[in-house]
């Protein structure tokens, strides 16, 4: 459970932390108004702790916002205010309870209890799977009637599993519901509390698969066996979330019929397929096939045994991949052609029959940032099928059924993620995964195939290009929908902890005034930060990106030294450090110290080139006024020296005028 404070005394928030971190929930802490908006604006909460008096937008009109945008998460007010009026300023704002200042800590955690209870978060004190019973109120967790030591992690890792026993969770979403934004670990840490919360069952006498790895997916808790038990569980999902339960119903039961609707628009075709294979069997006896409608039969085998059992006919999917094996085969034997006849047979029987669909039941929750997936697949049934099972969870898909089109279409949508088929007419799946690897501005575009090849050497070439996922066909909705939505939230957290130190790098980079600047070299195309900009005298914005540009700004009589030492780095592959003068718009003129270095390709091809730049016109001029300095002393030195010896000169010569007229007086 995640706890959000909004408080600006850090002794106040500090202490409502350890609380509640004492009752294993997981807890964040802002401290003022605009930084818990804009938390509430990007995370879930189950809770938020707002207090009155807060800088930049205070907790009332940050709980009235909450709810002008239809947040219904409970809200609890904290105050040294305890007038009447207070309070019904608050509760009419939209707060759920109203605490005063200074708390009893039992009471505080009790609201607590109250509030996550009448938010719906749970229907019942104590949950329960089988003979597995955890307490919220005393944070014990039983197995068996015998207690089980967990460690804060564990025992929250083991109530999200009760408390949600529908659902399959992806280590990023562990990672979001039960550690805090600045403290989010990799995901070895989730594989390494399962593991612990695993062997502390095990030891009181529970299944080692009572947490049970969904491959490829995430973690779930085990359906039971025993007839009494999924009878208990049903009750059980039902009382915890009866709407979330009867909600997942109609919309399982909305995606069958729209997977059937999508079956009786290609019914038809089909059966065209199925016709075309028959002609290719008959034309096999008579010894007639020819080379066209040998291939043309392969391709409609292949599509059917990626198709088929999607749409309800999982037995059809296996005839006509054993029909796609028969067709591949050099040289078809008279026994082999009887049998892929018989094959066929059976195929056109299969397909008259009324489809088995499985229940299309998933937990996943919508996806309402309405990502944007490109789905490449020369099977336009298939294509048409995963907007019917994915635009239901807030998912956009962008159909290709032309993969010659592909880098146009890919430019002009701008997925979030890219669906591929291996085998397409033209290029293949694996030729486009590779070439959107080697591409600078899409090598981190995630990349799942679904495809009918599933053998291992498939799947090695697969992942070798640069996959991120496989799912085979023909696939079950569900897994399909979870796995695109567990890829999305991984990217979504990765990018949102990438997005965090961007922005504390940019805070030191701006305090440091260090400017950065990134070339795309295969398009000679330059973007500076504003830091950067104002380091080379331009307004914020006004850089138009080009390399001529950059180089008007530098000293006419530095830029052959700084094209050479470009040049050196780029072909050495080493890193680059230069120092140059650059003339401002006014005519004056700075130092400018370059960090940087370039990014490759396989082929050893420059791609692009990141650095730094800062100002060091003090520095040179300290060393300059050093150097001036040093020579000043030096000629005073010079000078003094000269001075001396002609006093010893003339010293030398008085003394032998005086030892003259010595022995001349002697």
């Amino acid at each position: 459970m995640k706890i959000l404070i909004v408080e600006d005394d850090g002794f106040v928030s500090e202490a409502l932390a350890a609380i509640l971190r004492n009752q294993n929930y997981v807890v964040e802490v802002a401290n003022n108004g605009l930084s818990g908006w804009e938390l509430i604006e990007n995370f879930d909460y189950d809770l938020l702790l707002l207090d009155v008096m807060l800088p930049k937008l205070d907790g009332i009109s940050l709980c009235r916002q909450i709810r002008a945008h239809g947040l219904l998460v409970p809200i609890l007010l904290i105050t040294g205010r305890d007038s009447s009026h207070e309070k019904a300023i608050g509760l009419d704002a939209g707060a759920d309870d109203y605490l005063v200042k200074p708390f009893d800590a039992e009471e505080l955690v009790a609201r607590v209890r109250a509030l996550l209870r009448r938010g719906g978060v749970t229907s019942q004190p104590i949950l329960e799977w089988g003979k597995l019973r955890l307490d919220p109120t005393s944070c014990e967790v039983s197995y068996d009637d015998q207690l089980v030591p967990l460690t804060p992690k564990e025992y929250a890792l083991l109530e999200l599993f009760l408390r949600n026993s529908r659902r399959v969770f992806s280590c990023g979403m562990i990672l979001e519901h039960l550690w805090s934004y600045e403290d989010t670990p990799g995901e070895e840490a989730v594989r390494t509390h399962i593991k612990g919360l695993r062997q502390k069952l095990k030891e009181k006498g529970a299944s080692s698969s009572l947490i049970e790895t969904v491959y490829g997916i995430g973690y779930r808790l085990k359906s039971q066996s025993e007839s009494s038990g999924s009878k208990q569980k049903e009750a059980y999902e039902l009382q915890v979330n009866p709407v979330s339960h009867s909600k997942s119903e109609s919309k399982s039961q909305q995606t069958a019929l729209a997977i059937n609707k999508v079956w009786q628009k290609f019914k038809g075709r089909v059966a065209e397929q199925v016709n075309i294979l028959e002609e290719a069997s008959q034309a096999l006896v008579q010894n007639a096939l020819n080379q066209e409608l040998h291939c043309q039969a392969k391709k409609e085998a292949h599509t059917l045994a990626g198709s088929l059992g999607t749409f309800g006919f999982p037995e059809g999917s296996k005839i006509a991949r054993k029909i796609e094996r028969l067709l591949k085969e050099e040289t078809i034997s008279l026994n082999n052609a009887v049998q892929l006849g018989a094959l066929i047979k059976a195929l056109r029987q299969e397909i008259e029959l009324e489809p088995q669909h499985s229940q299309y039941t998933t937990d996943a929750i919508p996806f309402q940032e309405h990502s944007l997936i490109l789905a490449v697949d020369d099977d336009p049934k298939i294509l048409e099928l995963l907007q019917t099972l994915l635009t239901p969870w807030g998912l956009r898909v962008k159909t290709l059924a032309e993969p010659r089109a592909f880098w146009e279409t890919l430019e002009a949508v701008k997925p979030d993620l890219l669906i591929l088929d291996v085998e397409m007419p033209g290029v293949s799946g694996i030729e486009l995964c590779s070439s959107v690897r080697n591409h600078s501005d899409w090598s981190e575009l995630p990349i799942l195939f679904l495809t009918v090849h599933n053998d291992a050497d498939i799947v090695n070439q697969v992942f070798s290009v640069g996959a991120d996922d496989f799912v085979s066909k023909p696939f079950v909705g569900p897994e399909l929908v979870t796995r695109i939505i567990n890829r999305l939230e991984r990217i979504k957290l990765v990018r949102r902890m990438a997005q965090q130190e961007n922005q504390r790098l940019a805070l030191f980079l701006e305090a440091a005034e260090i400017g950065i600047w990134d070339w795309n070299v295969l398009i000679n195309q330059i973007s500076w930060s504003e830091t950067h900009e104002r380091l080379f005298g331009m307004t914020p914005g006004s850089f138009d990106g080009t390399f001529d540009t950059f180089i008007n700004c530098v000293l006419k009589s530095d830029r052959e030294s700084l094209h050479s030492k470009i040049n050196q780095v780029r072909s050495e592959h080493t890193k680059y450090h230069h120092e140059f003068r650059i003339v401002w718009q006014d005519g004056s003129i700075h130092w400018i110290e370059a960090r940087g270095q370039f990014y490759y390709n396989d082929a050893g091809e420059a791609m692009r080139m990141l650095g730094t730049v800062t100002d060091i016109s003090t520095r040179k001029k300290i060393e300059a006024d050093l150097r001036k300095s040093k020579d000043e002393l030096e000629r005073k030195v010079a000078e003094r020296a000269r001075e001396l010896i002609r006093v010893n000169e003339h010293l030398l010569e008085l003394n032998e005028r005086y030892s003259r007229a010595a022995s001349f007086t002697s």
